[in-house]
């Protein structure tokens, strides 16, 4: 395991405040680590500074809100460009 995936053993545990999941992490990461990746210097880096409350994931999707805001910034665009070219004439 590396020390990317404490991070994302840490954010899959969001049942558990930040500070207990990022320690649940590193304890799944010590069991999992051979040779040198045991040494501190691998894991002991990650720490939490700030809001420890855990991460609320809503299962809710906004996808179209994201759609209509993704086609108004491509109209918008392909408007500025028609504009600029058309200025260029």
């Amino acid at each position: 395991m590396k020390p990317s995936e404490i991070v994302n053993t840490s954010t899959e545990l969001s049942k558990f405040s930040k500070d207990e999941a990022l320690r649940a992490a590193k304890l799944e990461y010590l069991t999992t680590a051979k040779g040198r990746t045991l040494s501190p210097q691998y894991w002991a880096g990650l720490v939490l500074i700030g809001d420890t409350s855990p991460i609320d994931i809503s299962t809710t999707s906004h996808w179209w809100i994201w759609l209509i805001a993704m086609t108004v910034i491509a109209l918008i665009l392909v408007f500025f460009i028609r504009t600029f070219k058309s200025s260029k004439l």
